[in-house]
């Protein structure tokens, strides 16, 4: 449970933690970190992202490209943000 997971990230009498921040891969990809960090977060850790555009992967992925031709511009192709604006 909760309590476990602050023992744990604890120690000594006054509670100190081992650790203030989390290193993660997380993106459009992999999104099955997503309430862990958020955990850590809300304990007042800095969350550290890692592969955040995967390694190139995520601006050729479908929703990814969809945001960018809704982002910018009137149609025009040459009006379109490309992914890596979003």
């Amino acid at each position: 449970g909760e309590e476990e997971n602050t023992q744990q990230q604890t120690v000594g009498p006054q509670k100190i933690r081992l650790f203030d921040s989390v290193q993660c891969t997380y993106n459009i990809l992999e999104q099955r970190p997503a309430q862990a960090l958020m955990e850590a977060r809300a304990a007042g850790m800095d969350v550290i992202i890692k592969e955040g555009l995967a390694n190139g992967r995520a601006l050729r992925h479908p929703t990814l490209l969809e945001v960018s031709r809704t982002m910018m511009g009137d149609g025009d192709d040459d009006d379109f943000c490309s992914p890596d604006q979003v």
